[in-house]
């Protein structure tokens, strides 16, 4: 995709209204001194002097900053818990002026926190193991009755809806999905893209963003995901692809298009390490939402949506964002990818 056509499709996002339905979560990159270490009096253990704190939004908050980023107008449909992670995301988000309107409290639930422990030492640094913050039981059923609600009420009113479902006891259940069936078939010209790590077969009819092992896993539940081809899933997947186009990642080979019985892959763009995968998936995601609720091709889509992933991963210890300027400057250094 030259320059010219690049530009105009991303000022095409200008003010679309796109709906993030899924898991919000804050990311937490914590840095350890460790040339201050030292062996705890309470436990025969060295401890994490943590000397810096970093706070971004993460998962499906990280997809709606994204959107904002590019331009479009995005508006959160999530739960989030009346704790402290939950105030920090919420104040992070206003102030990147996200719409968080549909956003449901929940008394009592834990917001989901990720936090990766950065150990540095000089000039050096490793990433130890990195601490998840989960609510064991998910979001309270009265509250996703209240979220469903909410998105009745206002999917009318969307350009687009992208669903970040993330987590195994996430936002989205079985209720939820099935409100978003209902929705689609009332309104089948808005454009749901849906990127599911565990349930992406259980949103029939809406464009899908699998990454490879998530569709080996869908596709070809009878054997290793990682052991699946490009070809074989692309062969298992027409079918699906002739109901909304379905779009798989596949890392260091670019991603495959299918759109009814048409299929394109679009490879990688060229970079060299280090890199960084933090934020990539919610990158594809967002661009790609708003590239087809503005009307792009599946193949522009695509080609737009695997930029936007490739700037993100040359940006290490974040959770990764992409301005219109970085595809563009990229997209001017590498040339179009053929």
């Amino acid at each position: 995709m030259n320059s010219e056509r690049l530009s105009t499709l991303i000022r095409s996002f200008q003010g679309l209204r796109i709906g993030v339905l899924g898991d919000f979560g804050l990311d937490a990159y914590w840095y350890a001194d460790m040339t201050r270490s030292a062996i705890s009096r309470e436990t025969p253990l060295p401890n994490r002097p943590v000397v810096r704190e970093d706070l971004a939004p993460g998962s499906g908050a990280n997809v709606a900053r994204l959107l904002h980023r590019i331009g479009a107008s995005p508006i959160a449909f999530t739960i989030l818990g009346r704790d402290w992670h939950g105030s920090v995301l919420r104040s992070l988000l206003e102030g990147e002026g996200i719409d968080l309107s549909g956003a449901i409290e929940a008394e009592g639930m834990t917001t989901t926190m990720f936090a990766k422990v950065i150990l540095a030492a000089h000039d050096l640094e490793q990433e130890d193991s990195r601490l998840d913050f989960l609510d064991p039981e998910g979001p309270p059923d009265g509250a996703r009755l209240e979220l469903a609600a909410t998105l009745e009420a206002r999917f009318a009113g969307l350009d687009g809806l992208v669903i970040p479902d993330y987590e195994e006891r996430g936002v989205i259940d079985a209720g939820l999905r099935g409100t978003l069936a209902h929705l689609h078939a009332r309104h089948p010209g808005t454009v749901v893209a849906v990127d599911s790590r565990d349930r992406i077969g259980e949103f029939p009819g809406m464009v899908r963003k699998p990454n490879r092992i998530e569709a080996g896993r869908w596709l070809l539940p009878d054997r290793e995901a990682a052991g699946c081809t490009v070809e074989q899933l692309i062969h298992r997947a027409r079918d699906e692809a002739q109901q909304a186009p379905l779009f798989i990642t596949l890392g260091a080979e670019g991603c495959a298009v299918l759109d009814g019985g048409h299929t394109l892959h679009i490879p990688a763009v060229p970079l060299a390490p280090p890199l960084d995968p933090v934020g990539a998936g919610d990158a594809f995601l967002a661009v790609l939402g708003a590239a087809l609720a503005a009307g792009a091709s599946p193949g522009d889509a695509g080609y737009a949506a695997n930029l936007a992933a490739a700037v993100t991963v040359k940006k290490l210890r974040q959770t990764g964002t992409v301005a219109p300027e970085e595809m563009l400057a990229l997209n001017d250094k590498t040339g179009p990818l053929e």
